[in-house]
């Protein structure tokens, strides 16, 4: 294998449409292997654990999560985003990184008492400390995975993840089969943290420096602090329903809302995972022709468009065979859950965009002002919902997303060559096919045309319905047109050499 420079732009730069197709095209099969074992897990552990089980991993991953962004501290998207950056730098990057992940560790290891007296769950103590051990893996690892996603490495990021999804989803239904406990779940995340490190250092021929001093690694490391504080306040406002819940209402109430808002965001994170890989080094590349990155960025729009909207469309047809065939009878309590979780979902097709332009453009500030504000307005429409019970926590999450979305992206947009168009247009065409396809399959559901076993017609019903949605997004001529743009952009990025 060719020896790859991670700190010179040139040969990237030279063929950015072929990187950013075949690096999305990689990634996205990638995750479509690891979605493809979700859905096989998923069923499974949901019949061979109890809500209880995911009630009481949930309460202390709002914790675990929460920390983790302080190991990564920003500092990969720093190297990312960055136009150039320095051996010097990154090898910086990376001690500061791994001694965060130590001390991270160290950290919530100490607090599992706390953690355990909070949800009055003894429990939780060694749940915490074996998780904590991940952070030391993470902190390893971040600099050598920033590098591969700047050399648009994707092809073997997503040889990676694909085979840490195999290991660690072998090992927690083995152990579920076996045992019947939550240590699956816990398993998963170690397993998945320590086959990626060590998978990536194989991989990665570069390896750190001592640290230097005056190598101009404060500004990354203030680029970074403020990703941080940003990405702090959105997961404390993302998982404050968790704690929430998880202390009024218990964990069986936790773990009905955890796994009917894991079952229908799960597959939209799938689709933006690989696009928001992709996207921003790509866009990080175009700050100075504003014509292209105009270009890429409604290019990336209308291919996640795509996938997501007739996602959420179909779940909220189809909610109850959804949850009756990925988690079984025992858990349609979650279905309402769900469906008020559907709004939501919807604004969250157009979430990653904002994202991408924030990072690619160095405006990490607005990020953290708009963060803080939506994250003020979801807690307290939290705190107003919790007596009701977790489907009006869920509805005040989606009230919230939908009020909101308007003004977050006219601001997002404001000072770059953005416009509001550049996000409404892309959206609107696989927006009436998914509403005119979804009634359809409503009407035909409705009068069981599929059947009554929500396990054999959830399939059929997948069938006609993309066949529809394709169907209406071939209406018009320039819906056809879009479609053959569409296949264009992939057929010409994967004909593009390298030189």
């Amino acid at each position: 294998m060719a020896r790859v420079d991670y700190f010179s732009d040139t040969a990237v730069l030279t063929n950015l449409k072929a990187s950013t197709m075949r690096g999305g095209l990689f990634v996205a099969l990638s995750q479509i292997i690891r979605t493809f074992l979700q859905f096989l897990t998923i069923p499974i552990l949901a019949r061979l654990l109890d809500p209880a089980d995911f009630g009481l991993v949930a309460m202390v991953t709002v914790v675990t999560g929460l920390a983790g962004m302080f190991v990564d501290a920003g500092l990969s998207m720093a190297t990312v985003q960055r136009s150039s950056i320095t051996r010097q730098q990154v090898s910086n990057l990376f001690w500061i990184a791994s001694g965060l992940g130590l001390l991270i560790a160290l950290l919530v290891a100490s607090s599992s008492p706390a953690i355990a007296w909070l949800y009055n769950e003894p429990r939780l103590i060694w749940i915490t400390l074996a998780m904590s051990a991940s952070f030391v893996f993470s902190g390893l690892t971040i600099q050598h995975a920033a590098l591969m996603r700047r050399a648009m490495q994707f092809k073997q990021l997503a040889f990676i993840q694909a085979l840490c999804g195999i290991l660690s989803q072998g090992v927690g239904v083995v152990w579920a089969w076996w045992f019947a406990n939550y240590w699956a779940l816990v398993l998963m995340t170690l397993i998945a943290s320590l086959s990626n490190m060590i998978l990536i250092w194989i991989i990665v021929g570069w390896r750190p420096g001592w640290y230097t001093k005056r190598v101009g690694t404060r500004t990354l490391v203030s680029f970074g602090a403020t990703l941080t504080g940003a990405n702090f306040v959105n997961y404390f406002s993302r998982n404050a329903d968790y704690m929430l819940i998880g202390w009024y209402w218990g964990e069986i109430p936790l773990g009905l809302y955890e796994r009917a808002y894991r079952l229908l965001l799960f597959p939209l994170q799938q689709v933006m995972a690989p696009m928001t890989a992709v996207a921003i080094p790509a866009l990080s590349r175009l700050k100075e022709n504003p014509g292209k990155y105009r270009d890429y960025f409604r290019m990336g729009v209308s291919l996640s468009n795509l996938v997501m909207i007739p996602i959420v469309a179909f779940s909220i047809v189809m909610a109850k065979p959804i949850i009756l065939t990925m988690l079984g009878s025992q858990w349609l309590e979650a279905v309402p859950i769900f469906l008020a979780l559907t709004p939501a979902a919807l604004i969250a097709t157009t979430a990653p965009a904002s994202h991408w332009v924030w990072i690619s453009w160095g405006q990490p500030q607005k990020m953290l002002y708009v963060t803080f504000v939506t994250a003020t307005c979801n807690v307290l429409g939290f705190v107003i919902a919790l007596p009701w019970g977790p489907q009006a926590v869920a509805l005040s999450f989606s009230i919230v997303a939908v009020v909101l979305r308007l003004p977050v992206v006219l601001y997002c947009f404001h000072s770059t060559p953005l416009r509001l168009r550049d996000q409404l247009e892309p959206m609107w065409r696989p927006g009436y096919a998914a509403m005119a396809a979804g009634i359809m399959l409503y009407l035909l559901v409705s009068k069981q045309v599929f059947g009554n076993a929500a396990y054999w017609n959830l399939i059929p019903a997948i069938l006609f319905y993309g066949i529809a949605y394709f169907a209406f997004w071939n209406v018009t001529p320039q819906g056809r047109n879009e479609l053959i743009q569409v296949v264009g952009h992939v057929k010409s990025g994967m004909k593009t050499k390298h030189t």
